[in-house]
């Protein structure tokens, strides 16, 4: 079981897992016998997995990207958070093309490519795909983006593929599924409750943890659907280790279902919604494991400015970001 804790540094909740401690008996005749010298067990090693809120390189952001010739200008208040982390994962709510548009208007999505630089320099290196606004500019622009991020060594999820990362020893399984409806989804995968269990058993065989990305539920909301509740169940009853969503905008509720963590909403990261406070706001999450166990959370609340830069939340601010992850289902 979790015992959650909040504590009083700045900016973080801190989910600790109390392992039971181990010791091991010799007998009575193998003193006697033999000169034992006791050694202590190499404790696994900590791996942080890193993930925020939707990513959307397109619209404003492109635009004042473009203006400035700084495609690092969106990151460069939280690149030092990002790349910290042994592993960074996103959701980019955008394709990434050649001859992209430059336009501040419409829900067409699209991103210079210099942007891809910029996200391997922030440290990011996982993005998933699984989203409505992946296959703006068809699949061709679907792998137009897919490529053009693994030329850069960022590896993409949500197109049908497991991902396998090792860190010190630990294998890290990523996957990514949409369950917004669009007109748009052909390459991208779709959340196939089947298909998502079929995958997760596949993947418990390939990696010792294994995390499931969704993009789902309803805009604007701060508690998940009863649909959300349903895909993440099914994820962990398949052996996923973690469960993270996107989509809503807003952040959203935490829950702890069969021991595993459901995150169901981190907000926005870097997205041009400044038009409300809920919009503007976002939170990165930090999952510690050891070895194969998550024995860490911490919740750092941002704020986005110019319609594109989010930063870490200041004390007054942050108060209320964080009361919605602790808020019970």
């Amino acid at each position: 079981m979790y015992e959650v804790r909040v504590i009083a540094l700045p900016l973080l909740i801190l989910v600790s897992l109390l392992l039971a401690a181990r010791s091991t008996t010799v007998s009575e005749s193998a003193i006697e016998s033999f000169s034992v010298t006791p050694t202590a067990s190499p404790l696994p090693a900590e791996t942080t997995l890193l993930v925020t809120g939707d990513v959307m390189l397109g619209r404003f952001v492109n635009m004042q990207a473009v203006r400035k010739n700084d495609f690092f200008w969106p990151w460069q208040n939280m690149a030092d958070l990002v790349s910290a982390a042994d592993l960074a994962f996103i959701n980019l709510e955008s394709p990434i093309i050649k001859s992209c548009p430059v336009t501040a208007e419409g829900m067409k999505f699209c991103g210079d490519i210099r942007h891809i630089a910029a996200m391997k320099q922030a440290g990011v290196d996982i993005a998933s795909l699984a989203n409505n606004h992946a296959e703006n500019y068809g699949v061709d622009g679907f792998q137009q983006t897919k490529t053009l991020l693994n030329e850069q060594g960022i590896a993409t999820v949500g197109t049908g593929s497991l991902v396998v990362q090792e860190v010190r020893g630990t294998r890290f399984g990523f996957l990514g599924y949409n369950d917004v409806e669009t007109q748009w989804q052909h390459a991208v995968t779709k959340a196939d409750p089947g298909l998502i269990q079929k995958d997760i058993i596949e993947a418990k065989q390939a990696a010792a943890v294994v995390a499931v990305m969704f993009h789902w539920g309803g805009e604007y909301h701060e508690r998940p659907t009863q649909r959300q509740q349903e895909l993440a169940y099914a994820a962990i009853d398949a052996g996923a280790d973690l469960v993270l969503g996107n989509h809503p905008h807003w952040v959203q509720t935490t829950e702890e279902y069969n021991g595993k963590l459901i995150v169901y909403s981190h907000g926005n990261f870097i997205f041009d919604q400044n038009w409300s406070r809920k919009t503007s706001e976002g939170i990165v999450g930090k999952y510690t494991f050891t070895g194969s166990e998550l024995t860490g959370v911490e919740f750092v609340p941002v704020i986005i400015e110019h319609n594109a830069q989010p930063r870490v939340a200041d004390e007054e601010e942050k108060g209320s970001i964080l009361s919605v992850v602790e808020r019970a289902q």
